[in-house]
Formats: structure tokens, C-alpha cells, sequence
């Protein structure tokens, strides 16, 4: 096993008044040429949310259609990834996990602590960090619950006491930040409610398991858990957190935390790295004629074999990851909606085609969208359901969900059926097409993770269960 030396980012402690919420969890999408599920499975199995030949139920509940429920041993917001007949999911803060896709039996659980990928003399400063930083993070915690209650009653009735408070607290965290900027790069970096460090899904070729978590640690499993290397890449530095799951193609592992990193699968070793814009989606595979390259939610081109950058701010995904179809990038977000051709070649410069690119000023898309006959179908947050014209970008239909709770789930194509999910646990069935048909609504957990198809199973993840259902025997 490997550890890297601790860059030294700063914490990203803000006096924040923001009620902001976190993003959605999100992650990647294959192109033409993406991944076969016996290559690689990663976020949404291929990275498109896509699984033509499953023939799952279209019906379950608590008591009905469960095969079986496996207790968590903490909350996570990953999918779940299933390969070779088992199944590899994330708890919190930093665990990998194993799970018989048969049974639910849990097999192992790997944690992956700053501690377990730090170097002797590492561990040593991360040691002095914890007993001297702790109380300085407990102190900026306490100023910035202060902080959001005097910024709602400067809005109820300001006042210059009040405006007075707001700017010595301020002075305040400027001063504990610069006592905590030394030790940064030895804490764990803040952690936000919502996101936590676990919201990254794993990815697997079959014999090794990847695994990205909030701390800025990765890790290499083999599908036995036994470690095969571990190391801290970087802080990261995003107040709401980190969600991006990593990307494996052939042998190097694609990681984006701050900046995108190429690792050695085999040994974690750095291979190079690019500049990357702050997203929480997750890179996509692409080929630009016979080259592998990367497309990144912030709309940059990135070269596999090197690193270099061959176009930039092509679109943006703030929140979910575009997904590719037949050279053709799609992204959703808040304000717009955007189809990219992309070049047929690589070269060092390239100027992908904007096709279409429609102003929506809707809401968040949390939830990654999905590609099927010739129709895209979203959901943002607050469960409006968006069906486009791939061709056009025009709206075939728009219509209110009503599932109450958050939309993080993203859509999920399974045999012939829509599935599209909240946060609150429960699970809407439709039929695609031009017109709205509902088939059914259903209710399990609550959580967060989008779940995973294959033949007559449906694997969901909730915040305490990680289950299995099926049509009953």
C-alpha cells in the first residue's frame, strides 16, 4: 500500500449565512463507446442509467416484492454497484463495503481514514493537527450557527448591534482560520450534513474495487478487501462537499476532487493532472475518433493518455453529470439545457458544435438525466418532470411530480419503464413517450442513492437499508 505526501490546502471554513442546500449526487455517463458492465461498473452501472434487458417489478412496499434487506452500519448518498454477483456500496464517513447481491450478507468493510493513507511522519502531524486544531474547528462551527442567526434577524430588523455582532464574528473567523491554515492539510476537511464523505458511488473492474471519499483519500480493494493501496490525494475545498465519483478506464483510475487526476490503478501512482473547474458530477468517457478523452461537468475536453485540455467551457453541469449518445453531449442545468456535438477527431485544439441550447431558468437538476428513444427525460429538485426533444431541445411535456421530499435520485431507464425517485423514499413508475402515464407509485426508505437494475432486481440503497427487490416467487 501507498501514501502521498498532504497538500497543503487551505480549510474551506467561510462565515456563511447562506441556507444553501447541498448538491445532488452525481456522477458519470458514458459515451458510443462506453464501458461493457463485464469492463467496468462504476456510477449508475453504465454511466448512463440505462438498462434495456431488465424486467423488473413495477410494485413493492416494505412488505411486498422485498427479497431481502440488509441493515446499514451508517448513512451514504452512493448507488450501489454490482459486479460478479456482488454488490459495493459506501458508509459513512469513509467506508467501502462488500455485500453478497444473493443474500444482502454483508462480506467486508474497509474504512479509509487520513490516518490509514498517511506515512509515519504524516501521522505523526496529523496527530498534533487533531489535539490542537479540533478545539479551533468547534469554535468555527459555533461562529457560523451564530453567524446564520444574526444574518435572519439583520433581515427581520437590522440594526447597528446587530450589524455590529455580524462584523467582530466575522473578525473572529478570519483569525481562527489563520491559527488553523498551518494544520489544514492534516484535518479532515469540513464535512457538510447533507453530503457527508461518502457520496461518491465506488467503481469496479471485477477484481479491483475504487473507492473516492470527502476526506480526499482513495482506495484500492480487491474484491476479496484486501487492501491493495490507499492514499490522500488533496482536500477538498468546496463548502457543500464532494460528490464526484471516479472514472476507471483500462488501467488508470480518473479522480476529480479539486483539480482531475490520473492514477495508476495498479499502484496509485499520479500519473498527471489537469485544472478543473469546481463541479460535483462526474467526468465522462468519451472517443474523439480513436482517442480516449475525458468530458467534465464544467464542459472541459480533456486528452486520457496525458492530461491535456483541448477544450474548455463547452457547457455546464453545476449539479448532475450530461450524459453522451452517438457523439452528442447533453447537459441540464438551471438555466439551460445544451446539446454539444463533439469533434470526430482529437487534436490539440478542438471546437465542439453547440447544436441547440434552450434558456429554462427552472431549478436545480440534482438528478442526472437519461436518453431513450430519441427523448431525454429530467427532474429537478423540486420534481418537475422535463421530457426534450434530443433533437431540438424543445419541451415535449413538463409536468409536476408531486413525490414530495428532494429529487437527488437520478432517472433510471429499466426494460420498458421510467423509474424517478425522491429523497423521501418514494419511487414513481412511467412509461415513456410523448405523454405522460403514470404506472405506479411506490415507498420504501428514505435516501438518496439512485438504484441499480439487473434481470428481475431492483438494488436501492436508503439511508438505513440497503435492499433487494424482486417480483415475489
Amino acid at each position: 500500500m501507498g501514501a502521498s505526501k498532504f497538500n497543503n490546502v487551505k480549510t474551506n471554513t467561510v462565515w456563511a449565512f447562506a441556507t444553501l442546500m447541498i448538491v445532488a449526487v452525481a456522477g458519470n455517463s458514458l459515451c458510443v463507446s462506453a464501458h461493457a458492465l463485464d469492463t467496468a461498473a462504476g456510477w449508475r452501472m453504465d454511466g448512463e442509467g440505462y438498462f434495456p434487458n431488465a424486467t423488473p417489478p413495477t410494485e413493492w412496499s416494505k412488505t411486498k416484492n422485498v427479497i431481502w434487506s440488509t441493515p446499514m452500519t451508517a448513512w451514504s448518498n452512493a448507488s450501489p454497484v454490482l459486479m460478479g454477483g456482488m454488490l459495493y456500496f459506501c458508509a459513512e464517513p469513509e467506508s467501502l463495503l462488500c455485500a453478497d447481491a444473493a443474500t444482502g450478507k454483508v462480506v467486508w468493510e474497509k474504512t479509509n481514514t487520513l490516518k490509514e493513507a498517511a506515512s509515519p511522519d504524516e501521522l505523526v502531524k496529523i496527530e498534533a493537527a487533531e489535539k490542537d486544531g479540533e478545539p479551533i474547528q468547534q469554535e468555527i462551527q459555533k461562529l457560523q450557527v451564530e453567524g446564520r442567526e444574526l444574518h435572519k434577524q439583520m433581515q427581520q430588523a437590522p440594526s447597528d448591534d446587530l450589524k455590529a455582532k455580524m462584523e467582530a464574528g466575522k473578525a473572529k473567523m478570519t483569525e481562527l482560520k489563520a491559527k488553523l491554515e498551518p494544520m489544514a492539510a492534516y484535518l479532515p476537511p469540513k464535512k457538510h450534513e447533507t453530503n457527508g464523505y461518502s457520496s461518491s458511488t465506488p467503481v469496479t473492474d471485477g477484481k479491483n474495487v475504487f473507492g473516492v471519499f470527502g476526506n480526499g483519500v482513495v482506495g484500492c480493494y480487491s474484491t476479496k478487501g484486501d487492501r491493495v493501496w490507499i492514499r490522500h490525494i488533496e482536500n477538498p475545498t468546496e463548502q457543500w462537499g464532494h460528490s464526484t465519483s471516479p472514472v476507471l478506464s483500462g488501467d488508470k483510475l480518473f479522480v476529480q476532487i479539486v483539480d482531475l487526476y490520473a492514477l495508476d490503478a495498479a499502484t496509485g501512482k499520479t500519473l498527471w493532472t489537469a485544472k478543473a473547474k469546481d463541479a460535483w458530477g462526474t467526468p465522462i468517457e468519451v472517443k474523439l475518433g480513436d482517442t480516449p478523452s475525458l468530458l467534465t461537468p464544467a464542459g472541459d475536453l480533456v486528452r486520457i493518455s496525458d492530461g491535456h485540455v483541448m477544450a474548455t467551457k463547452i457547457a455546464r453541469d453545476t449539479y448532475c453529470s450530461p450524459i453522451v449518445r452517438d457523439g452528442i453531449a447533453y447537459y441540464f442545468d438551471e438555466e439551460a439545457r445544451t446539446a454539444v456535438k463533439l469533434p470526430t477527431a482529437a487534436a490539440d485544439t478542438v471546437t465542439p458544435e453547440i447544436l441547440w441550447s434552450i434558456k429554462v431558468h427552472m431549478d436545480r437538476y440534482y438528478s442526472s438525466p437519461v436518453l431513450h428513444d430519441g427523448l431525454l427525460y429530467a427532474v429537478h429538485q423540486k420534481g418537475m418532470f422535463s421530457v426534450v426533444d434530443a433533437k431540438t431541445g424543445a419541451a415535449v411535456y413538463e409536468k409536476p411530480l408531486e413525490l414530495g421530499g428532494t429529487m437527488y435520485p437520478s432517472v433510471t431507464m429499466a426494460g420498458k419503464y421510467l423509474y424517478v425517485a425522491s429523497d423521501n423514499g418514494a419511487t414513481l413508475v412511467l412509461q415513456p413517450g410523448n405523454e405522460y402515464k403514470e404506472i405506479a407509485r411506490n415507498t420504501l426508505e428514505p435516501g438518496r442513492a439512485t438504484p441499480v437494475f439487473e434481470g428481475k432486481r431492483i438494488y436501492i440503497r436508503s439511508y438505513k437499508t440497503l435492499f433487494c427487490v424482486g417480483d415475489a416467487p
